[in-house]
């Protein structure tokens, strides 16, 4: 052999690093202080976000950091540090370390790392995201057969030429709660008992015997507990190469829960029907196309001149120019095409309650509801009498309110400390104090006039003690010099929970009555003066005219008697009795005046 084929080649150290640099996969050498000597472009490919860091030098560690507090590792985020100490325990292992990482990009990588006998550590990182896809994938088509396999409560069997079932999955035990064993040998006449003789199983035995497929046969039957159960069976003849019978296979179901589910719905329907019909409210349900599905007799009655329009298939918009066309809507009337877009963009986005008055004069409070399908409800609640009463409240408000601008020229509120915080605009016009010159203030910082300090402690403790008040009266100097005299009068108000919060009240001008009560007592006082000179009048001509009558009285009364003597002429006798007559009459007359004069006076 010649020399030269002996000879081993030279080591050329740029050739491992060439080849290391082509390699699929990524590659990092760190050194024994774990410091990285070298890593491949596929390396750097496959960590871009720390790729600054994937150079001779760097500390592994560092990497590692970066690439938590970066984001480049999806398992990272959130527990850094902890998932920093869980990649260097397993980077810093004796013995090798295989795992999995998925980058915040969703590549997934398979991490290999070594540690050499020198001390170094080799890493490999192999690109594994299209693996785990497929295996993503298997397993989501595993889970999803799985899934259906568990949902279907079906089970298999098959029969032989003879008719007679040869094999049943084991779920049927499972399902019917009759062992395999049972059915195997017998012929579905037989499994079917007395039912066999009915009219639907003859034609399903028929059809058996000739050999035809069949779908959804149902029937019921008793179970092992007594209970009745609901079954489906479906079949397909099976035929060899040559055309031969060889007999059925299929499936069967048991429907029992879906039967007795529907059983179920069927009378919560009925009920429901039931219950809606029931309602004072009219009601009515659209489906998804705004066709109506139920209404009430409520909606039928007071839409009974649409009655047509009231059954069930007639389309939103139908029911509508029904109404107009019947002129039920007054609002509509002369703005028809507006009303109805308006009406319809109302039923289709709802956003909250809305009234509707009637041709009949019945008013409605017209709700409706999307419901999560599409359907929509509507549901009408008649206010009526809430809107006649309403309109009685409105009319009594604002009698009220004429009472109460006819009793008060301004109205005013304080707070719970007695401060202003309204004062109306009217009472400028009144006092000429602005509104804003009482805002603030108690009322006795409002300087008021002609009211004395005992008369403003006694409405203050009024106010103190939360009572009503009224006519405290008071005077101001308006701007241009006149005086004004004021009178108001106060309520206290609580909140709900009996806290006091201020007075509320009104306040009105009263210099007209107060000058025309002066002018009263000045008359009064001179009518009182005139009745006592009257009295003093009366008094002195009293005592004036006694004292001649006394006289009178007595001299005539002497004649009457004949005390000295008979009179001659009897006339004069009689002439006396005259003059002492008509001298009583005047004496009670006098009388009579002085007791006019004390009851004027009070004295009597």
């Amino acid at each position: 052999m010649p020399e030269d084929q002996n000879k081993r080649p030279e080591f050329d150290p740029m050739l491992v690093v060439d080849a290391i640099d082509e390699l699929p996969d990524g590659f990092v050498l760190c050194d024994p202080d774990d410091r990285i000597v070298m890593c491949n472009q596929r390396q750097v490919e496959l960590f871009p976000g720390v790729a600054d860091l994937l150079v001779p030098g760097t500390p592994f560690e560092a990497v590692v950091r970066a690439s938590a507090e970066r984001g480049v590792v999806a398992d990272a985020v959130g527990r850094e540090e902890a998932w920093i100490a869980e990649r260097m325990a397993a980077h810093l292992a004796d013995s090798s370390s295989n795992f999995e990482q998925q980058s915040a990009d969703g590549t997934w990588l398979e991490i290999h790392e070594m540690k050499l006998a020198n001390g170094c550590r080799v890493g490999v990182r192999t690109d594994i995201t299209a693996r785990k896809r497929s295996e993503e994938s298997v397993r989501r088509s595993e889970m999803r057969f799985r899934e259906f396999a568990e949902a279907a409560s079906d089970w298999y069997w098959e029969m032989g030429p003879d008719l007679r079932f040869t094999y049943f999955s084991d779920r049927v035990e499972e399902i019917v709660g009759v062992p395999v064993a049972f059915h195997i040998g017998k012929t579905r006449a037989e499994l079917a008992g007395e039912d066999a003789t009915t009219e639907k199983w003859q034609r399903h035995l028929e059809d058996l015997k000739a050999h035809k497929p069949f779908r959804d046969f149902r029937y019921d039957r008793l179970g092992p507990n007594g209970r009745l159960q609901y079954l489906s069976s479906s079949g397909k003849p099976m035929f060899d190469e040559d055309g031969e019978f060889l007999g059925y296979i299929g499936i069967g179901s048991d429907l029992t829960h879906r039967v007795e589910a529907e059983e179920r719905a069927n009378l919560a329907n009925e009920r429901l029907a039931a219950a809606v019909e029931a309602l004072n409210e009219p009601f009515v349900l659209w489906d998804v196309e705004d066709r109506l599905v139920i209404g009430n007799q409520a909606f039928r009655d007071i839409n009974m001149p649409i009655g047509d329009k009231t059954e069930p298939g007639t389309h939103y918009e139908d029911f509508l120019r029904g109404l107009l066309d019947c002129r039920l809507v007054p609002a509509a009337i002369g703005r028809e095409d507006e009303w109805l877009a308006v009406r319809l963009d109302q039923h289709r986005n709802p956003k909250g309650p809305f009234e509707q008055l009637r041709r009949n004069g019945e008013w409605f409070m017209i709700i409706d509801q999307r419901l999560p399908d599409g359907s929509t409800v509507t549901i009408s609640t008649d206010i009526t009498e809430i809107k006649k009463a309403e309109a009685r409240i409105e009319e009594s408000q604002g009698r009220l309110k004429d009472f109460a601008e006819a009793a008060a020229d301004w109205f005013w509120e304080q707070d719970a400390d007695l401060r202003f915080t309204d004062v109306t605009e009217d009472n400028v016009a009144v006092t000429g104090m602005r509104q804003e010159d009482h805002y603030g203030k108690t009322r006795r910082e409002t300087n008021l006039l002609d009211v004395s300090e005992e008369d403003m402690a006694a409405h203050e403790e009024h106010l103190l003690a939360r009572e009503p008040f009224s006519d405290f009266r008071f005077s101001r100097i308006k701007p241009d010099g006149n005086k004004v005299y004021i009178s108001v009068s106060g309520k206290p108000f609580f909140d709900v929970d009996g806290v006091f919060m201020g007075y509320r009240g009104a306040g009105r001008d009263i210099t007209e009555i107060v000058q025309a009560e002066r002018i009263i007592a000045e008359e009064r006082d001179r009518a009182e003066a005139a009745s006592r000179t009257k009295s003093d009048f009366l008094a002195q001509m009293s005592h004036d005219f006694r004292t001649p009558l006394n006289a009178i009285l007595g001299f005539s009364q002497i004649v009457v008697r004949q005390t000295y003597g008979p009179i001659g002429d009897e006339r004069y006798l009689e002439y006396a009795n005259h003059i002492f007559r008509s001298g009583n009459l005047l004496l009670e007359f006098v009388d009579d005046l002085l007791d006019v004069s004390k009851i004027e006076s009070g004295e009597f």
